[in-house]
């Protein structure tokens, strides 16, 4: 190895502090990085978390359940008709509309947002 090689390692190697205050001041600069990187983080967690509890109610979902409910309230409908014998078209009318509404339920549900 020559000479010009040694210099240029020893040039390219960490210094140690000369003193323990230097170690200790160093190493409080450090920790301090580190606190403020973790709140940082935790700030981030914090909006996240808060984001995920208050989460709006998608239009779609409630549409969805509305109709979801006029469906099984028209099938009540049609199930007393049919137990008090009133005339099938009326009770096949009643079904269809059921029909399309579920058919249009599903859709909204199909068309939610979904979570991440």
């Amino acid at each position: 190895m020559s000479a010009d090689q040694t210099q240029d390692d020893a040039a390219h190697l960490p210094q140690a502090p000369a003193t323990p205050a230097e170690l200790i001041a160093g190493a409080d600069e450090a920790l301090n990085r580190i606190e403020r990187r973790l709140c940082e983080i935790r700030v981030l967690l914090d909006q996240e978390h808060r984001q995920e509890q208050h989460r709006e109610l998608p239009v779609t979902r409630l549409l969805g359940a509305v109709l979801q409910a006029f469906v099984v309230g028209l099938l009540a409908w049609a199930c007393s008709d049919w137990v008090f014998q009133t005339a099938s078209d009326r009770i096949l009318v009643k079904l269809a509309f059921a029909a399309v509404l579920q058919l249009t339920a599903l859709s909204a549900y199909v068309l939610m947002p979904r979570d991440r």
